[in-house]
């Protein structure tokens, strides 16, 4: 487990700011989502103020099990209400993983050059993921 600070490559993170466009209308999910940013949120200020490998690490693998945690949540709501598009909505959250994994596990070998492409990526996931696949399912459980 490396055990130096994170480099500070000059690179800003701004915050993800919650959305009411983001909103689901299912408890669950909308408390998930929103536990997701917080936790993106608190990692990117992590980085920013050069906390300890140990310190993102521990970070890090809860983000990551809580993200995989999430997914199982989203898809046995989709299994429950015969979601037509189930299977379209797993990929995504399949190829999200695997993307999260790799970078995760690039940064466990000390292979990734900086940990904000984690953040980065999860940046754009939230704001693509949850506006458009989420969004769908949304309608399909009659809460938007």
């Amino acid at each position: 487990m490396p055990t130096a600070t994170a480099p500070n490559l000059g690179l800003a993170l701004e915050p993800l700011v919650w959305k009411a466009d983001w909103e689901t209308g299912d408890e669950r999910i909308d408390g998930q989502h929103r536990s997701l940013v917080a936790g993106v949120n608190r990692l990117a200020y992590a980085i920013e103020t050069g906390r300890t490998h140990d310190e993102l690490w521990r970070m890090l693998s809860f983000l990551t099990v809580y993200v995989h945690t999430h997914f199982r949540t989203e898809e046995a709501i989709m299994a429950e209400t015969g979601y037509p598009d189930l299977a379209r909505h797993e990929a995504e959250h399949l190829r999200a993983s695997s993307t999260i994994d790799r970078l995760v596990n690039a940064y466990r070998d000390g292979t990734l050059g900086d940990l904000r492409e984690v953040v980065l990526f999860l940046h754009f996931w939230i704001n693509t993921h949850f506006l458009g696949t989420d969004l769908r399912l949304a309608k399909h459980l009659g809460t938007r």
